[in-house]
């Protein structure tokens, strides 16, 4: 997706310098430096750069760069996973993830603006339900699983989102209900900005013939509920199930359900593919749903993006996707039996009511989750945080 002259920034001049990508306008005087710790190799990414069409995070970074560049700030961009700079006097505001507030702040002048870009519940939140699920996993299979998706730093994550004199938030009202009401207090949510996706079905391809399903998410399989699919469709004769995710990075999950992944002759899994791959556009043209039971999200870029498609959402509450009134189906406790019903309640719609479905849940989509009014959000929020 090319940029627009009105929403690109004035020209600017990019230079290398350490750890740091700088970014300085050309002409006018700037109204200082912000410190960005996001993505460090998008924010200098051209507009093709197959690293823009991958996760929704990296031409996110860019954009976040770009706004702050089109407010008239330079901006200096660190990645998030490196440390924070020790000098930081020059810095008018941040934006930093998880707990590198801590220790920025020191090093900041006293009126500095600090904003913590939130891309996930509460970590406490979400290490707990992270925990829950393997405990439970536990206690079906009498197995061993190792956490995936715990946050290391929680607590002093915690201490950080203290220190922020913003939040931006990626999510819905329960994503934000994660957060103790202090924090709701000084947050502003934002949509997802589901990647260029390359691939939108039609109308007479919303209901394929068999009607198949997918789970599509990266890593975290118990957190993301792929365990209970397993068990559900590995037990009843149920159309394909389609897994596309990073569990090569999880043994111990490949040799839970060995015989489930390898062994059965309607579960196919396929790794990890991005969204603009013709593989996946091809499994998604079998499936007429997607199935995310996860425990927690902030917003699912997953989901945004296979709604874009057009599928059919099975999804729980936690995935931060407000679904439109009678459009999909929610999961309100993720149990395989609750998921059997919505699994069983899709196959048994008429082909009529799911296209209507479906086309007004793709439209929806299309435009909630797209990246025009993520820019959008963007500028408006940050024009009145640096005011």
């Amino acid at each position: 997706m090319s940029e627009t002259p009105a929403t690109a920034p004035r020209q600017v001049k990019i230079t290398e310098t350490g750890d740091c990508t700088r970014l300085r306008l050309v002409g006018p005087i700037s109204r200082g430096t912000v410190l960005v710790g996001l993505v460090r190799d998008a924010a200098k990414a051209a507009d093709d750069d197959p690293l823009l069409f991958a996760h929704s995070i990296f031409w996110e970074s860019r954009e976040i760069c770009r706004a702050f560049l089109s407010l008239g700030f330079d901006v200096d961009v660190i990645d998030f996973e490196a440390p924070m700079p020790r000098s930081a006097a020059r810095y008018v505001a941040t934006l930093t993830l998880h707990h590198h507030l801590v220790a920025l702040k020191p090093a900041l002048p006293a009126n500095a603006i600090n904003i913590m870009w939130l891309t996930g519940s509460h970590p406490e939140v979400q290490n707990a339900r992270e925990r829950q699920r393997i405990q439970a996993l536990e206690a079906r299979r009498d197995c061993v699983y190792q956490p995936k998706r715990q946050i290391p730093k929680a607590a002093v994550e915690v201490v950080a989102l203290d220190m922020a004199d913003h939040c931006a938030l990626i999510g819905n009202q329960v994503t934000l209900a994660t957060y103790p009401r202090h924090l709701q207090a000084k947050a502003e949510l934002f949509c997802v900005s589901a990647a260029n996706i390359g691939h939108i079905k039609s109308a007479s391809m919303f209901v394929p013939e068999p009607r198949e399903f997918v789970w599509f998410a990266a890593s975290g399989a118990v957190l993301k509920g792929l365990d209970l699919l397993l068990e559900l469709f590995s037990a009843k004769e149920l159309p394909t199930l389609h897994i596309v995710g990073l569990l090569d990075q999880e043994e111990d999950f490949l040799n839970i359900y060995h015989a489930e992944l390898d062994n059965h002759p309607r579960i196919r899994r396929y790794g990890f593919l991005r969204g603009s791959d013709p593989k996946l556009a091809a499994i998604f043209d079998r499936c007429v749903a997607v199935i995310y039971p996860s425990a927690s999200e902030s917003m699912s870029a997953a989901v945004a993006h296979c709604l874009q498609v057009g599928l059919y959402p099975i999804i729980s509450r936690a995935t931060g996707i407000d679904l439109p009134s009678g459009c999909g189906r929610y999961l309100e406790q993720c149990s395989i039996e609750e998921i059997d019903a919505a699994v069983t309640d899709v196959l048994q719609k008429s082909d009529a009511d799911l296209r209507s479905e479906i086309a007004t849940l793709q439209a929806m989509a299309l435009e909630r989750f797209s990246r025009e009014a993520f820019r959008a959000r963007l500028l408006e929020v940050f024009a009145r945080w640096l005011a």
